[in-house]
């Protein structure tokens, strides 16, 4: 079986997690912080691709579900791309008057 830290790091370039020791990481109790930790870190370019990724490792519900109740800094160029992309209303992270649709 691959180590969290392989699987992490075969999926997500390894500046995602500069600050953590993925080694340490409960993908599946801690998805909140991964599902985040991409998004955040992600840019338009990279975004259906981490997407994809985030998909193998874990249900659209759950991913969908986080990026809808999450209190991280995802930034407003992702929080639109995922919001057309998808389909739903999602407010901003950065100015609760704004919301995308």
């Amino acid at each position: 079986m691959k180590s969290t830290k392989n699987i992490l790091l075969n999926l997500f370039d390894s500046y995602i997690f500069w600050d953590i020791d993925v080694e340490k990481i409960n993908i599946q109790k801690e998805y909140e912080l991964i599902i985040s930790r991409v998004l955040m870190f992600t840019d338009s370019n990279h975004f259906f691709k981490n997407i994809e990724s985030l998909k193998e490792l874990f249900s659209f519900n759950l991913i969908r579900n986080t990026v809808l109740n999450t209190k991280e800094r995802i930034s407003d160029e992702i929080i639109s791309l995922f919001s057309k992309t998808y389909s739903l209303n999602i407010k901003s992270k950065f100015n609760s008057n704004v919301c995308f649709a």
